[in-house]
């Protein structure tokens, strides 16, 4: 993520709850609601900050994504993995990834951009056999081992998961973390037909 910008607070007697925040020469100018007391506005600004900075990320590593993803399904899908979009996301609290092979979507939680490399590998290659195969069984099993790190990556995973202290895991989701056959709770983006999605891994 980029490194913190300078911030300007305008304190507005017409703002009631909300605030509000836009870029302008460089720096995050943020309108907060006058007496509004300083511990909830230093922590609201510090949320909407970080919300600009993940926004103004995900928009710039947009075609990164896109090439990463197309490298991978020519070396471990013989360019056969072909998707109509891949985007990080700022919603995906409780996976790591959702394939949508339908639509030929897959999402990422931008959580995983601090993540060495070989592990975001492995969430592409894991959401990318997901439009070959919509469950986890052997012929899953077969296409995401083609990747030799996937196994380490999502022990990494459940190592990360394991600190952050996910959630419990629910019914018909894969929860961050997890290995690719445990369940856990559904965080999506937007509602998901579950014949065209998977929650992964």
């Amino acid at each position: 993520m980029d490194e913190r910008p300078e911030v300007v607070i305008t304190r507005s007697t017409r703002r009631r709850k909300t605030l509000s925040a836009r870029r302008v020469d460089g720096a995050v100018h943020v309108a907060v609601p006058a007496g509004m007391p300083p511990e909830l506005e230093r922590q609201q600004v510090d949320a909407l900050v970080e919300k600009v900075l993940r926004k103004e990320w995900r928009a710039r590593d947009a075609g990164a994504l896109r090439r990463r993803a197309e490298r991978i399904s020519q070396r471990y899908f013989d360019g056969r993995a072909e998707v109509a979009s891949i985007t990080w996301s700022g919603r995906q609290r409780q996976r790591w990834g959702s394939c949508q092979p339908r639509r030929r979507v897959v999402i990422l939680s931008d959580a995983l951009a601090t993540m060495p490399d070989w592990v975001i590998d492995a969430v592409v290659v894991h959401e990318l056999a997901h439009l070959f195969v919509p469950g986890h069984g052997p012929e899953f099993r077969a296409l995401v081992t083609r990747y030799p790190d996937y196994d380490r990556a999502m022990a990494f995973l459940d190592g990360v998961a394991h600190g952050w202290r996910v959630p419990p895991p629910g019914a018909g989701q894969v929860r961050p973390g997890s290995s690719p056959d445990s369940p856990g709770p559904s965080d999506s983006p937007e509602p998901l037909d579950p014949s065209e999605s998977s929650a992964c891994p």
